[in-house]
């Protein structure tokens, strides 16, 4: 290990071995410098490995750390090296002693070792379960001492042992640093190795790993705002030097160039520039001669830097519930990273369960995944699926549907947006549109009405991100993140204001079964509904019938909805030809790029499915779902399902659905159990979607032996 990694640091717990032992040790790797802790008899030792390169003095060390100072390419840091008890009930002196530290310690801090101690659940396997409250010291001292994890990869249970006859694994091992580490060694990140000759895994911190540099994405600046010549930035790049008949992502092109010139040649380093600023008002303050205005004026303009940095940080790190203004930069800045680091993706398991820890073979495992959910399945029998959905579009809906648009409409599309949500590819804001809207709107809505109209997309304007949201701590597995479209804002316009007409009529012919995505709904009202089933299938003996509840969860429901399928039930429902073109036109135009990263990578060019986060999709998937509900009225209306009652007055009920979670309710009978399923199979081949089995259950009645 040390021939391959060669490590300028090399720490050791429990060596049980005198210092002599150890300084033999030191000779064969090479190191300039030794520090040891001995032994307690046959447990116990640290010893610590060092090149001088460092500077390394230590500042403290007993048997459970040693806590040195160093240099790090011309950084002071602290590094702690932590070999924590393994007696439960004497772990608490080592965090007490690590949150002292931390209380008059400034600058980057670096933790790495054997804490002999977990953060939750999920760092154990095998084994008896822990109560909660045993992980909150641990985790109170990782708070309390401003620590964050860095990125990892390989196997991160860390110690094997055996209990009885049972094989335990947990992750005791691990590195962390603060918030100033972070910001000094952006790139660290931390492996852990195969095990080898002991029941530890190593882990080795890359402190000083370069990634391969990329051209940075655009992303439109929120602070940019503040700079008075931003308006003509724009202007200039919105209007000038553009072809005739130039469409709207030409002018956002130019736009980005115009904004890119005028960055690189203005200097916009906010660090550097509070810097200078403050360093501005100390000479301030310590020249004889400045006046109450000099500091008052110079003040100002540093608050407002501080304001512009924390607003800067605030869109970075995707936390919403914190007011700007309470300088909360620092907060937002570790949010950010703490994110960075755990959405980082550095291993994946491929279709052969082999894993690949290149960016080329992650990118490829990505790209195929999707490629195959996005394959269409030749839906059949959509003609007898639909033979039972009745026409319930009037002509005052569809006319609702299809009118002229208006500015004032487009411009209430706009404005609904959260003006600093992520952006598509085209790195532009919500907030870029809103802020320049008078520039802007008449190139909007001609653009949306040459969409109304001819049907026409500009090219480019529905390429969109996907970006992967780990379900888990460190996932190795595609089905292991959840994918989120980042569409460009100016297709946002487009969708966002058909779904403001869509959302009108939805309660005039939606199911009351459906709760979610409908005005005046709430999804908590089927929930309550629910829990009264349940109570009564738990605790009602009375009845001559035995109940069942059936609750099924709906594979990748967004991703496998068949386009062919949409068509055919808007057409079926007598949605206007117009409103059709529309809608499909919207669906089937996206193109999409893996965000591996926060790279776009791969080119994908679906078949089928429906944009995650896109709030037209909710309201198209719901319509589609009405085609189950006219399937299951017709066979409770032949008597093949019997609906439920809780109360002999109550109304019966036989479904409820949560958008692609659903409850149904019926005898517990083998032939109206294979009546749901007939149902649900026959809906599912002509919308393509598939019943996730691991996570659909089923609930017996008290009087089902």
């Amino acid at each position: 290990m040390h021939k391959k990694h060669h490590p300028g640091l090399l720490f050791l717990s429990e060596t049980k071995n005198k210092k002599t032992v150890l300084q033999n040790i030191q000779v064969d790797l090479g190191y300039d410098s030794l520090f040891t802790v001995e032994p307690h008899g046959l447990s116990g030792g640290l010893a610590l490995f060092c090149v001088d390169e460092f500077q390394v003095n230590v500042v403290y060390s007993d048997n459970r750390m040693i806590d040195v100072e160093a240099v790090i390419e011309g950084n002071n840091v602290f590094l702690t090296f932590v070999y924590g008890d393994p007696v439960q009930a004497h772990r608490n002196h080592v965090w007490e002693r690590l949150t002292r530290f931390a209380t008059n310690r400034n600058g980057p801090w670096f933790m790495i070792g054997d804490f002999n101690e977990i953060s939750g659940h999920h760092e154990k396997q095998g084994g008896r379960t822990r109560f909660d409250a045993s992980f909150l010291p641990f985790n109170q001292m990782i708070e309390d001492c401003g620590m964050l994890e860095f990125p990892c990869s390989g196997n991160l249970m860390s110690w094997v042992g055996r209990r009885g006859r049972t094989q335990v694994k947990c992750r005791l091992d691990r590195a962390l640093g603060n918030e100033d580490w972070h910001e000094c060694f952006p790139h660290s990140n931390v492996q852990y190795l195969r095990m080898w000759g002991s029941d530890h895994r190593p882990i080795l911190a890359n402190v000083l790993a370069r990634p391969i540099r990329r051209k940075k994405s655009f992303r439109f600046d929120k602070r940019w705002l503040d700079r008075e010549e931003i308006s003509q930035v724009v202007q200039e790049g919105w209007s000038s030097n553009l072809p005739a008949g130039a469409n709207i992502m030409d002018k956002i092109s130019s736009v980005r160039r115009a904004l890119g010139i005028w960055r690189s040649n203005n200097d916009l380093n906010a660090e550097k520039h509070i810097t200078d600023l403050k360093e501005t008002l100390d000479a301030l303050y310590c020249h004889d001669n400045t006046t109450t205005d000099d500091i008052t004026e110079a003040t100002k303009k540093l608050h407002e830097a501080l304001k512009s940095e924390e607003v800067f940080w605030k869109q970075k790190s995707r936390v919403m519930w914190l007011r700007e203004g309470d300088r909360n930069s620092k907060f937002f800045h570790a949010a950010t990273k703490q994110r960075r680091a755990r959405n980082r993706i550095a291993r994946l398991k491929n279709e052969q369960g082999q894993l690949e820890e290149t960016e080329e073979g992650i990118v490829a495992v990505a790209t195929r995944y999707f490629r195959h959910l996005f394959e269409t399945s030749n839906p059949e029998e959509i003609e007898l699926v639909l033979s039972k959905v009745k026409i319930i579009i009037t002509d005052t809906m569809n006319e609702a549907l299809t009118r002229p648009v208006t500015e004032n409409e487009v411009k209430i599309a706009l404005f609904a947006m959260h003006p600093e949500k992520a952006p598509g590819l085209d790195g532009m804001t919500a907030l870029f549109y809103q802020k320049f809207w008078d520039l802007l709107k008449e190139d909007i809505v001609r653009m949306v009405n040459e969409f109304l109209i001819d049907g026409t997309i500009v090219p480019g304007m529905n390429e969109t991100n996907i970006c992967l949201i780990p379900k888990k701590e460190k996932p190795q597995e595609m089905v292991q993140f959840r994918p989120i479209s980042l569409c460009n804002v100016s297709y946002k316009i487009i969708y966002k204001l058909l779904c403001q007409r869509l959302k009108k009529i939805l309660p005039n012919f939606i199911s009351e079964t459906q709760s979610a995505f409908v005005a005046g709904r709430q999804i908590t009202d089927n929930i309550l509904i629910a829990q009264e089933l349940f109570h009564s299938l738990r605790t009602n003996p009375g009845g001559r019938n035995k109940r069942m509840a059936i609750k099924t969860d709906m594979s990748k429901a967004y991703d496998r909805v068949e386009w062919e399928f949409v068509e055919a039930v808007m057409r079926k429902m007598g949605f206007a030809e117009t409103w059709i073109r529309w809608t499909m036109k919207c669906i089937t135009s996206v193109s999409y790029h893996v965000l591996i990263n926060g790279q776009p990578r791969g080119n994908i060019t679906p078949k089928r499915g429906l944009h995650q986060g896109d709030p037209l999709s909710p309201f198209i998937f719901i319509i589609c779902t009405e085609v189950l509900i006219a399937l299951l009225n017709e066979a409770e209306n032949e008597g093949r399902i019997t609906r439920m009652r809780v109360a002999r007055a109550s109304p019966p009920v036989s479904h409820l659905l949560f958008v692609d979670d659903s409850l149904f309710f019926c005898k517990a009978e083998p032939r109206e159990c294979n009546e749901v399923m007939t149902i649900l199979q026959k809906y599912g081949n002509a919308s393509g979607q598939r019943i996730n089995f691991e996570k659909s259950s089923l609930l017996f009645g008290k009087r089902v032996p």
